[in-house]
This record gives C-alpha cells, structure tokens and sequence, in this order.
C-alpha cells in the first residue's frame, strides 16, 4: 500500500506532474477520497482542462500628457478577451471558458505596460482542449498585434478527463454503503442549521451528510475538472467523496473550511478511512474483483494510450516568494511595537539592537556593485548536512541542477566503507582508544567540503536532479543516518574480530547499498536527458566538469597557525581512496582581495562560516551589529572552540567599499526561499571576515606568491585539532 501526498490539486495540477515523472506505475490499483457535503461514488468523466497565463508588455505612457507614445498591454488583454467571448459561440456546447484579469495597471493615469488574465479552458475531450488552446493562443497574437503590444503565455496546469471504471465505482459502493455517513449530535447539527441558514439553502440538504446518495449521473458531474483524470489514465481508480463539512456557501468558501475544521470534519476523515480501507481489503482478498477492474481499465483505455502532459515539459509551479512571506518584515515597526522586556526574544532584541546602531539589515540584491543571480531554482537541503555539495553545485551549476541525492547515495556509501577500513586498520587498538571512541562515535555524517564534492564529481560523475529528485530520507536525513550508523557499529565489532574482513566488508557493503537504494533510490548507470542518452560520467564532461578541481585551490583563516603556508589535515578523508583535506592558510585581507577579484570577474565561489553567530536566520542577516558586545576576537575564539566551519554557501554578490574590500556579502543559501530575500542572505563585510573559516577559488584568482605558497609541502595538522 503506497500513500502519496498530493500537493496543488487545485490550482497547481500536482497530480499531472506526478503521473509525468511515473510516480503513479506500477500500481494495482488507486483509490482516492475528495471531500464534500454528500456520501457518493464518482462515475463521470468530468472535464479537461488546462490553466494558461496570457502576458502582454506594451510601452507606458502619460494617459493624458502623451497618449500616442503608449501601447497599452491592457487594450490587448480587452482585445483578446473580447476574441475569446466571440469563440464561445463556436465551440461544442459543453466547452467553459472563463477568464480573470490578473493585471492590469496601477493607476487610471498611466498606460499600463503590463497586463495578464489567466484562462480556464474545459471540454469532456482533452483534444478539443489542445484544440482551444491553439485557438485561443492565435487570438492572444491577434490582439498583440492590433494593439502594438508583445504576448508570451504559460501553461500553469493541465488535466485530463476521467477514464471511469464501472467495476471499481461498484466496489468503492459496496464499502460505502457498509459504512454510511455520519451522524451529527446536538451541537453540530446546531453549527450546520447556522451555517446553512447564513448561506441561504435548506436546512433539509443537511440530511445528506447522514446517507449514501447514489452515484452521479453524468449531467450532475460533467462540468467540473481535477488532476485525478491524469491519474485514472494510469492506473484504475476508485473515486468517492465524503461528507466532512456542511451545506452552504460554495466550494471552497469560508463556510467549508469552518466546517472542516470542526468534529464534523473529523468524523468526515474518519469514515473516509473506512471506506478506503474496505475497499482495499476487497481487492487484496478478492483477486477476481481486481482482475476485473484491470480488464476493464485495459479496454476503456485502449493498448495504444500514451500520455502526454498538456502542460508539456513545464516545472510545477512553486508560489511566488511573497506568496511564501519570504519577504523582509517590516523590522522598524516591528522594533518599536511596545512589549514587555521580559518577552522579548534574544532575536528581538538584537534586532533592535541593529536598528539603534543603524545597520542595513534588508538581504536584498539592490546597490549591489556584483550579483551573480542563479539560473536554476533557489534548492532546500531541509534538515540535512548536505550545504557542501549544495554549495559546490551552487558554484559550479550554470543552468543545470545537479541531483544532490545522487551524490548524497555515493557520499554514504564511500563514508561507509572509509569506516570498515580503518576499524580493521586499528583493530589491535583498544575499544576505548582515544582514536576508536571517535570512529565509532560517528561511523558517518553528512558534513564534509567542497574537496569532498570535488572526490565524488570526478569519480561517479552528475546526473541533473529531474533523474534522480531528493526523497524524504534526504531532505531530513537523522533517521538514515541512525540506521546507518547502528549498522555500522554492529559491522565494526564484528570487523575487529573477523578472519575474513573483506568478505565481512563486502557484506557489509551489500546491506548498506540496500539501504540506501530504500532511502534515496538507485543511482541510474545512464539516462535520457533532452533527447540523448548519458552515462553519469559523459554528463559531467558534457558540463565541462572533468578533472575541474584542479583549477580550485582551498583557501583557510586560521588565525592561530602561520599563514602562507599549506596543511594537510590527518584524517580528514571521506573516502578510502580519497586524499587527505589541504588548505592554504591566509591572512583575511588576502581572502577578502581574492573572493572580490573572483566575483568581479564574474564567477562565485565557495566559502564557509560559522552562520551561528551574530544571526537573523529567517531573514538572512549576518551582522556583528546583532551582538550587543563582543567578548573575543577571531583568534580568541578559535583557540577557546567558540566557533566552528557550520555552513557552507555560494557567494555571488558584492557591494564594495574599496580595492579588494566589501561592504556587504550576497551569498546563495540551501534552505529554499523561506529564508532571507528569495533565498539570498546578506553578509556584513565586518561579520564575514570574523567568522569566515574556508573557501575553495579557482587559482587565477591568486598571486604569483599565493600559488607558489600553494604547491608547497603540507605541515600535517593532528585530526583532533583542526576547527
């Protein structure tokens, strides 16, 4: 039994998507429940749709100053809805269309130079949809034409019809009537008689909440579309719905939503999970019934069926940042809200602390003298510690997103075998050494840096994330990184004593790639991308990423060791065969100069901090203003351990405020658009230099000293005493 979270179903369309990217094979069977004010089986077809956002761009002018040098997008979007109400009476009867202008200027006064409406457009028929889509798109340039205008559009969502199946509506019947509806006590049926009477319907629909009604003829269900055609062309369905709210107001009104949110929205779900239940059990115990339900599924849908998106290869549509309250709050008002002291946080009050020294606090991108501005989507590491390979590929990506899963699957994997290795190789050490407490203390992690990254690029190559998408198991990865180590552990003592370690290890190995293939999935051995078949490895040369790390060199402040000088940290590995981590130590003004001669010439890099410190986190502000009084300066704390190398980014923006110096950092976060301006966080040029630990540059960027310094020997730094 599979249970798939489905996101957007209204507006969004998830579903589609999901059916494109096979989530939905290899099923039996699907069942699916849609709330509603009535008991009762879906056997209509329902409508096709898509969802299309018409954009015009025109030229602005003064409305009553100098009317002849506008072109107004909102005449185009008139025009063209003026075209589309004309069609209606040249399509099939039952075709809707309807429309919302979703732009159309500011003021009265000025000519818009923007305008857009979104369009619905329905059918029982998905190519009769395809039709309307051509036909409505040529009136969208029709009207750009006419009014001088430009036109672009966007396919937000697109649905299939339903494929009904007789036999699965009659099983999910059966089990509908075996549990009925739900009965309602004094106090709800109060609530309903309120919210019916407010709505202005009669209080006698609210007996349906109680009875099965029989299934919906055609006529009473045609007219309304949903992403869950897309999946009855997949696999066969059994739709039904519920009741878990009350009669009155329309869909997806308040009305519904009170409802929802009472016990009569809990006993809705609740009888719905009988009904989901009862008839599963029926099809895993009645093969018959099944059998079927697939053969009719088979001839409805014909042996020639392919599916092919109506929104095409488009990304789903995420919200709007704003839409995510990712934007700044408003911090002035906010500082001077009156509260009590005792309730203020210590974010609270460092935010007004920042306020009263007069800090720029916002993590915009406007003033900036460099931004870099990513090609792809904003990514989320979630609650993993994964920022190195999320950083690195934030460096190195261009206009193509690299799957983090993939590398994640290989990182655990090499980590694992890395700890096999040195158990056996310091097996006649005593359990309690101080070596073994720390390999058994953390078998394995998913930290590591941007050299790590660099190891499993080159050795197992990239696959662009479409193929192989993060899973939960990697967005939040403690309980795989629990299993994993209590496996390991396990493997570990019985290594210390084995006869045979390499057929141990190769066991190990066995059941570690198991678990991971569980949790992440199976790295593919090639794959199509845009019309040609890869190997990971032919993907990454086909990026210009073969042997790339050997243009980088990382850099450190360690303010406690001499500087122009290399180190070469013992133990540091991730891998078996991978070499230990070096870094050329430099003072900080040398790492300010390289990473603003980097962006200048207008390639980021990566760099690491200690992003506890002196932090608005959701707001994505780093500022030494935050702290009310500094108790260390950089060497003090890294002597005392106050810091540590925590996160990883990619810098791509700069404000400067000489050579070599910047006032202000822009980097790119890993943690999605919920955090700082749209995913992009602010770092004060003063923070920066206190708590940055590390950066990997390409080596042009160094001086003729710098690079010399760079191919010197290494001085081996112990394993416990790096920070």
């Amino acid at each position: 039994i599979k249970l798939f979270g489905c996101p957007a179903e209204e507006g969004g369309g998830g579903k589609a998507y999901m059916m494109r990217e096979g989530v939905f094979e290899g099923l039996d069977a699907m069942l699916d429940w849609h709330p509603d004010t009535r008991n009762t089986v879906n056997k209509a077809s329902g409508l096709s749709n898509v969802q299309v956002l018409f954009s015009f761009s025109g030229r602005s002018a003064h409305a009553s100053g100098a009317p002849e040098d506008g072109r107004s997008a909102l005449d185009a979007v008139e025009a063209f809805d003026y075209m589309m109400n004309m069609m209606r009476e040249h399509v099939p009867q039952t075709t809707r269309i309807h429309y919302v202008i979703t732009d159309g200027g500011k003021a009265p006064n000025v000519v818009p130079d923007r305008a857009s409406v979104k369009y619905y457009l329905r059918s029982p028929s998905r190519e009769v949809v395809r039709e309307l889509l051509d036909r409505a798109v040529s009136a969208a340039e029709g009207a750009a034409m006419g009014t001088g205008t430009t036109m672009d559009y966007e396919l937000l969502s697109g649905n299939y019809e339903r494929l009904p199946n007789d036999a699965m509506a009659e099983l999910v019947g059966r089990s509908l009537e075996t549990v009925g509806g739900i009965s309602l006590d004094g106090r709800e049926m109060d609530f309903a008689r309120a919210v019916a009477a407010e709505s202005g319907v009669p209080a006698e629909l609210i007996d349906r909440l109680s009875v099965v009604v029989p299934p919906a003829d055609e006529g009473y269900e045609a007219y309304v579309s949903s992403d869950v055609g897309n999946v009855t062309w997949a696999v066969p369905t059994g739709s039904f719905r519920y009741a878990c709210f009350t009669p009155g107001g329309v869909g997806h009104s308040w009305q519904q939503v009170a409802s929802a949110g009472t016990t009569i929205g809990t006993k809705g779900a609740l009888g719905a999970a009988r009904v989901l239940f009862l008839s599963a059990y029926e099809l895993y115990t009645k093969p018959e019934v099944l059998e079927a339900v697939k053969e009719e599924f088979q001839q409805r849908r014909g042996a020639d069926f392919k599916f092919e998106p109506l929104m095409g290869n488009r990304r789903p549509p995420f919200l709007d940042p704003a839409e995510l309250g990712a934007k700044m709050p408003d911090v002035q008002s906010f500082a001077s809200a009156p509260r009590e002291a005792c309730g203020a946080t210590l974010d609270q009050r460092a935010l007004s602390h920042l306020l009263g020294a007069g800090a720029k606090q916002e993590a915009d991108t406007s003033r900036l003298d460099v931004f870099l501005r990513s090609r792809t989507y904003i990514t989320d590491q979630g609650s993993s510690g994964r920022c190195w390979y999320f950083a690195t590929a934030n460096v190195l990506k261009g206009d193509k997103q690299f799957s983090t899963a993939y590398a994640y699957f290989y990182d655990m994997l090499e980590k694992a075998n890395l700890f096999l290795v040195r158990v056996w190789d310091h097996r006649k050490e005593a359990l309690d050494s101080r070596y073994n407490v720390n390999i058994f203390g953390r078998p394995t992690w998913d930290g590591g840096n941007f050299m790590d990254a660099v190891y499993l690029i080159d050795k197992y190559g990239i696959v662009p994330e479409d193929v192989m998408p993060d899973t939960p198991d990697a967005y939040d990865s403690e309980t795989l990184r629990q299993t994993l180590r209590t496996m390991l552990r396990s493997y570990g003592l019985q290594m210390r004593e084995s006869t045979d370690p390499e057929a141990l290890r190769t066991e190990a190995l066995a059941e570690v790639y198991k678990l991971l293939q569980t949790a992440l999935g199976t790295p593919p051995d090639s794959f199509e991308w845009e019309g040609k078949r890869y190997t990971p490895a032919e993907f990454r040369d086909f990026l210009g990423l073969g042997g790339f790390g050997d243009n980088y060199v990382m850099l450190m402040n360690d303010p406690t060791r001499p500087y122009n000088r290399m180190y070469r940290v013992e133990e540091s590995r991730s891998a078996a065969a991978a070499p230990e981590w070096t870094f050329l130590n430099l003072h900080i003004d040398d790492l300010e100069a390289i990473g603003v001669k980097s962006l200048k010439d207008g390639t980021r890099f990566y760099f690491t901090a200690d992003t506890s410190k002196d932090a608005l986190m959701r707001e994505g502000v780093y500022d030494l203003r935050l702290a009310e009084k500094e108790y260390m300066d950089k060497r003090g704390e890294f002597l005392s351990r106050d810091v540590s190398s925590a996160h990883a980014m990619a810098m791509c923006g700069a404000e400067f405020e000489g050579p070599g110096r910047a006032w202000r950092w822009i980097a790119e976060n890993s943690f999605g658009l919920a955090r700082g301006e749209d995913g992009y966080v602010m770092l004060q040029g003063e923070w920066w230099r206190k708590y940055v630990f590390r950066m990997a540059v390409e080596r042009k960027y160094l001086t003729e000293e710098q690079l010399r310094a760079a191919e010197g020997t290494p001085e081996t730094i112990p394993w416990w005493n790096i920070y």
